[in-house]
């Protein structure tokens, strides 16, 4: 079912997503068939660039056989297996096309040209081209494509380092049962809001 990278390819790589999740449910929520995503990217391609779709390494084989094989179908694909390296495929790219994934970041900090269609706290940087309206896919990528990388290390160091220092501490527990789950997400929206984060959303309701 999967296949390989041919050395030598011009290739936009797509990173699959998980689903649900909270990244593309709600900050990619009008892109949710990611079928109809991948088939207008590859519709939309400039001459001589194929579109490289690499599958989720958490989330391989949950969509049905049906949806690889339309996927396999598509005119300039090819569908790539989860264990391909990404990193290695990130460099040999001329750049990634995501909804919010990761894969955008790791691009950038490589100098890598990501188009983006959802929201994401990498969606600042300089070397992202954002994909307002998907009916001028073939411009937006063409345009972005053919724009210089604007950006050195340098300003990845400072991009990074401005990331970090909007962060704060403390560590997540996936495995929590219900209740001390929203316990623990109450507490995290308080710490927030008290950071000023939030910029005056409604409180969440106690879980107690």
């Amino acid at each position: 079912m999967y296949q390989k990278a041919v050395a030598g390819e011009r290739f936009l790589l797509y990173p699959m997503h998980f689903h649900p999740e909270a990244s593309t449910s709600i900050l990619a929520g009008a892109y949710l068939d990611e079928y109809e995503v991948i088939r207008n990217i590859a519709f939309s391609l400039p001459e001589g660039t194929r579109l490289y779709v690499k599958d989720h390494i958490s989330a391989w084989a949950y969509p049905t056989l049906d949806f690889y094989r339309r996927i396999r179908s598509l005119p300039n694909v090819r569908l790539l297996g989860p264990h391909e390296p990404t990193k290695e495929l990130i460099k040999s790219s001329v750049g990634v096309i995501t909804l919010t994934s990761t894969v955008g970041y790791e691009a950038l900090l490589l100098k890598k040209r990501v188009f983006l269609y959802g929201r994401v706290f990498y969606e600042f940087h300089k070397g992202v081209v954002p994909i307002v309206n998907p009916a001028n896919l073939r411009r937006i990528i063409s345009g972005g494509l053919a724009s210089p990388i604007g950006w050195d290390d340098q300003y990845n160091h400072d991009f990074v380092c401005a990331y970090w220092l909007s962060t704060l501490p403390g560590t997540l527990n996936l495995m929590l049962d219900r209740v001390p789950a929203a316990q623990a997400a109450e507490h995290i929206y308080r710490e927030l809001l008290k950071a000023g984060l939030l910029h005056g959303l409604p409180a969440i309701k106690s879980a107690a």
